[in-house]
This record gives C-alpha cells, structure tokens and sequence, in this order.
C-alpha cells in the first residue's frame, strides 16, 4: 500500500482491502461447509483430496493478494537521469519536480511518479507497477480459476436439487434450506467476481502479449489515430519484443513457472526496445500526441499539468496560476529561467502537459477566485494586489504595463505552493503552513 510519506492514511483503500479479504474468506468458507461437504459425500477420499487443493488455492489467492498490496510498485531513483542510457531528453513532473523515466506517471491517488505505472487500484489501495504487475495478473489469474471450480460445484448442486423437484424423486440427498440459501448466494457472488474479475483478466492478457500497460494502450490507440488521420509519419510502439519475450518480462525466463512468485528483473527505468540501436529509440508517444490531445484545465482531470493564467511578472520571476499532476489548483513563482525551462519542457514532450490560456493576460485574480480567498486575511492580498503585465509565451519575453508592480511577498519562494480551497471558508497553505 505505497503512497507518499507526507499524504495522509486512505481510510477507504483499507476498507476496500478489508471488503476483498472478507469477500475472498467468505466464498472459501461458506462453500466448503455449506455446500462441498454435503456433495462431495458419495466420493469418499476424493473430497479430502478436493479440500487441500481448494484451500491451497485460497490461500495462494490471499498471498499473490497481499504481495499486489504491499509490494512497492516502484520508487524513481533521484537523479536516474545522470547515469541513463537514454539519448532523449526525459519528461518532467511538475508535481514531484523530477524527471520521469520512460513508461513512468504521475500517480494523483499515491501524489508520486511510479515506475511503469499500469493504473491505481483501489481494491488493492496501491498503484500496479513495474514491481508488482506480475503479482497482480497472477492474483486476478488464481481468482478466476478458484471461482470457476467452485461455480461448477455449485451449479451441480443446483443440477440435482432441480432434478429431484422436477422428477419427484430423492435420487441426489435432499438439501436444507441452509444449503440452498448459501448456494444461491456464493452463485450470485461467484457470477459477478467471475464476471468482472475475468475481464480484467483478459484485458491484461492481451496488453501484456503486447507488453503495454492500460495507460500505454490508450496512447497507442490514440497515436494510431494520428497516424491514420495524417497529423504524424509512422511510428513504432518500442516495447513491443513478441509474445513470448513480452511475458517473459513479467512472469520470469520459465514461463512454465509463470505462476510461482519471483523478482522483477531489472530496474523499471531500461527496457528492451524492438530498435537495435539505441540512437534510433524514438520519443514515446511522441511530441505531436501531445500537441493534438491537450490536457483540460479541470480538478477532475489528474495527472496532468495545465497553465491556466499568468498572475504575476516582473524582470526576476514569474507568478502563474496553474494545474498540477494532482488535479489541484495551485499559485507558483518561477524564477525567469526556470520558467523558460518550464515552457521549453512543456513545448518538447517532456511535461505531460499543456498551455490552456492565450499569449496576454490579466495578471490580478478573477472575481470567483478572490472571493474564495476574501477570508484569509492579509495572506489572499499577497495575491490579488498584482498589477497587470503582458506575457508572451511564445518567445518567452517580458514587458510590464505599469512600472509601480508591487514585488511578491519575500516570504513566496520559487517552490511554495498556495493552494485555492473550493470550500465556503476558504484556507491559503503556503509550503504546508496555514494561515488562519
């Protein structure tokens, strides 16, 4: 259950955690007791025999479960880009303020980059990553199988009480109404876990045939748009090494021994590509994908890194209201040349983002945003006293209206954060510190 160290417990991923254990307990239990014993009867040492297996796989079950909770999905090493075999600059999270490796996101639940980051799960409360995709297919694999061998069962169950009803006969032991209750209601559990579970399953199976992950698959749908609509020349998905090498890249080199737990191999940041040379590596996806599918500037859509107005400029830095990787609405300043580093990063791909505002601005506050931060005292004047100036983004230049501007607070340095709470009683936090 990795998440950063700074972000508070998720009570609801525990409960989701608690809510599949109980789940997983209650279908092995109920169906032994209430359902197996009794059907099982007539075939003496084959039940006992039946029992362990079916308790093994239980408890593989909640193991491969456990490991897919808690095993870390991968952490970027700090400055991994010093020592990287990649010739391609590499994309910059805004939010962790590093550099991301290739196949890595910025996960908005965990608020941290993950190596090839697949998607958060909430059933597991953690990210499925480079270190624990393998324990998570096996997980959904052993459910599925586990469930369908006790689904059978229970329609057998099922089969024989229909049969005697329908027959009026006692050909098959007659069942109580506790066997029938708990027979209907794992079936109908057992047909929604199937269900469900079973088509994640297979979805992963086929991204993983073409080693993708989902936020991978969509990029490639997207891209293959492009490429049909003309907008880009022909590219090739890198990591696609063939089906066999594809799982070997998650289940191991014995791939007859796929379901046994093992070590990720390598360190989430190098991949085997499909082009031989490293110089030929193109950017993935590349520059244009970003260029045709723009980010929205909405707090619902996380993980991704908006401008949306400058609030602020002068010949030493820059103020800008901007969305971040976490989906929050968030005040920086930046000193001039780490702006134009910003720009430059946005406009080449390597920032999982967009510009959403034109080439001028107001640089005072709109009218909703100052009156959500009326009742922070002196601290929302530190903001909404900017003058205006004129911003161009294109060749990043700099020229003010008015030459009286009113310099920004000493105490907002180029890292702080003032965060724009949509609640009625709106609070400013300035690098983690609130302002009553």
């Amino acid at each position: 259950m990795s998440r950063d160290s700074n972000s508070a417990p998720d009570l609801s991923g525990v409960i989701y955690v608690f809510g599949v254990t109980s789940l997983i307990l209650f279908i092995s239990f109920s169906s032994q007791y209430f359902v197996f014993y009794n059907l099982l009867s007539p075939f003496g040492a084959i039940r006992s025999n039946f029992f362990a297996i079916f308790n093994l796989l239980t408890a593989y079950i909640l193991y491969m479960y456990y490991l897919a909770c808690t095993t870390e999905p991968g952490t970027i090493p700090k400055l991994w880009h010093k020592d990287s075999q990649y010739k391609i600059k590499p994309r910059f999270c805004t939010s962790c303020q590093e550099y991301k490796p290739p196949r890595s996101h910025h996960c908005s639940e965990c608020r941290r980059c993950v190596l090839k980051m697949d998607h958060h799960c909430p059933w597991t409360n953690n990210c499925v990553g480079f270190y624990n995709q393998g324990h998570f297919l096996r997980f959904l694999i052993s459910v599925v199988v586990t469930c369908s061998i006790a689904m059978c069962l229970h329609s057998y169950k099922i089969y024989q009480f229909g049969y005697n009803i329908y027959y009026q006969t006692f050909k098959y032991p007659p069942a109580s109404f506790k066997t029938m209750f708990f027979v209907s209601v794992n079936l109908f559990l057992l047909f929604f876990v199937i269900l469900f579970v079973g088509i994640m399953a297979i979805q992963h199976f086929f991204q993983l045939k073409n080693n993708t992950t989902t936020i991978e698959k969509s990029e490639i749908n997207r891209v293959e748009k492009l490429i049909s609509d003309g907008k880009i020349s022909q590219i090739k998905y890198p990591y696609n090494l063939g089906d066999n090498l594809n799982f070997q890249q998650v289940f191991g080199d014995n791939l007859y021994f796929f379901w046994l737990p093992s070590k990720m191999q390598g360190d989430g940041i190098n991949y085997l590509t499909c082009y031989q040379k490293q110089e030929d590596l193109p950017l993935w996806p590349p520059l244009e994908y970003y260029k045709a599918y723009p980010r929205s500037v909405t707090a619902k859509n996380k993980g991704r890194t908006s401008i949306q107005r400058i609030l602020y400029s002068n010949q030493d830095s820059v103020t800008i209201s901007m969305f971040d990787e976490d989906g929050e609405n968030v005040i920086r300043t930046f000193s001039n040349s780490e702006y134009k580093n910003l720009m430059a990063m946005m406009n080449n791909g390597q920032i999982d983002g967009n510009i959403d505002c034109n080439l001028t601005f107001e640089d005072n506050l709109s009218d909703s945003q100052r009156s959500e931060s009326s009742d922070s005292d002196d601290s929302s004047d530190r903001v909404s006293n900017f003058n205006s100036s004129e911003i161009s983004l294109k060749d990043h230049s700099y020229s003010n209206h008015n030459n009286h501007h009113k310099q920004p607070p000493s105490d907002l340095n180029h890292n702080d954060k003032i965060h724009l709470s949509t609640h009625q009683s709106s609070k400013i936090t300035i690098s983690n510190k609130k302002i009553d």
